[in-house]
């Protein structure tokens, strides 16, 4: 994120940031962090995506997020970088190229809700 840190470091400030800081909260294990970076209608897909991380060892490696436009009032963002999860003791790399992050502002602020296919 390249705005004011003030917009980076809140995960809400952005659409970007936001849905940066829901993967980073997803890599971190955080279900309560992943839930309160989501849309309501999202909120029950988030705690199930954190809890498929829980007995995993994972971590990102070059996260970058940008905008690339909307669909309705949400806006679609394109990440790049790996999730890198260990599996069984066997590294799996989840790329985040191929999907569109949806983050939609909600009390004011942005949340992640939801994927769609990179046309």
């Amino acid at each position: 994120c390249i705005a004011t840190l003030s917009a980076c470091s809140g995960g809400g400030g952005t659409a970007e940031g936001a849905v940066e800081a829901y993967v980073n909260a997803l890599i971190a294990g955080d279900e309560v962090e992943v839930i309160n970076l989501s849309c309501a209608a999202w909120e029950a897909q988030a705690a199930t995506e954190a809890a498929s991380f829980e007995s995993v060892e994972v971590s990102v490696d070059g996260l970058a997020c940008q905008g690339t436009g909307s669909a309705g009032e949400a806006a679609l963002i394109a990440c790049s970088g790996t999730i890198l999860a260990v599996y069984n003791g066997e590294q799996q790399e989840l790329p985040l190229e191929g999907r569109l992050f949806r983050a939609l502002q909600e009390d004011g602020e942005w949340k992640m809700c939801g994927y769609q296919q990179d046309p």
